[in-house]
Parts: structure tokens; sequence; C-alpha cells
């Protein structure tokens, strides 16, 4: 549940980015304090929480967020897509990525490529609008949400590895 609100808070986070630097305390979903720094580039933001629990986001409106060096390798990222957001908090990564192709291509090269890097893909689930595939390889488990957003196609990524 904790981790659940950390990554609710990113879209708070992300929406502090904008220029210079500048550091700010504000208060997440839980009523906990939190210190937020924003690089002077305008798309880094790492938060420092009150717990110990520390957090660091990438954004971009305009797609040009870099892939992090410490983001897993077996984890597919789809091809050509813009890398709108990159999130880690502990053992959780999360890449927001957005594509022109369609749902279902996305949703193939998923089912492809997850299965050629070794992971037990353990449910996939048409949602409206899209498709969700879960999937398990080692102590890692990952989430993929593929979904058509206007004429986009969103893909968020979420890998979790317990110690």
């Amino acid at each position: 549940m904790r981790i659940a609100l950390w990554f609710s808070f990113v879209l708070v986070v992300g929406s502090l980015i904008g220029c210079g630097q500048r550091t700010v305390t504000v208060e997440t979903p839980d009523g906990k304090k939190v210190t937020v720094t924003q690089g002077a580039g305008g798309g880094e933001a790492t938060v420092k929480g009150a717990d110990g629990l520390d957090m660091k986001v990438t954004t971009s409106a305009g797609g040009g967020v870099k892939i992090p060096d410490d983001f897993p390798k077996d984890v597919p990222v789809y091809p050509g897509a813009k890398v709108k957001t990159a999130a880690s908090v502990q053992g959780n990564r999360t890449l927001s990525l957005e594509t022109a192709d369609a749902v279902d291509k996305a949703q193939a090269f998923y089912a492809d490529k997850l299965k050629a890097e070794g992971w037990n893909v353990l449910a996939t689930t048409n949602v409206p609008n899209g498709v969700n595939i879960g999937a398990q390889k080692d102590k890692s488990t990952l989430g993929v949400a593929i979904s058509k957003q206007g004429d986009q196609t969103a893909i968020v990524v979420t890998v979790t590895t317990m110690p």
C-alpha cells in the first residue's frame, strides 16, 4: 500500500518539475511530509521521505526522458516509443511510454519479448481500450498496462524486485 501511495505521488512530483533549482516540502496522500528537490534542468526531481523511502522521478512533456541506467535489462522497452516518465522508489521501477502503434501491436511485442527474456506471463487481461499483462521472474514481478489514449498508445511498465 505504501508503495502504491508513492507511485500515485509521481503525478504530484511531475507537476512540480519546471525550470530552475528549487526545494519544496509537500504532503503525500497518506499525510507524511516529504522534501522535493527539483534539478536545475527541470526534468528531474528527487523526493526524500521522512521514513527513509526515497524516490527519483524524471519527466518530460515532449518525451525526451532517458531510460535510467538501473532499469532492468531483461525488461523489454517498446521500440521507438517516447519515454514520458521514469520513476524509481526502492525496488520499484516504472516507465511511462507513448507510441503511435496500435494496442494489439504493442501487446504482441510484449508477449514475444517477455517470453524471450525468461519472464513467466501469469495473466493477460483485456480492459476497456487496452490490455494488462502480469509476469514474474525470479524475485521480480512485472506489470505492463497498454491502453489507447486519443491517437496514441500509452504503455506503463512497472517492475518490482524483492530483496
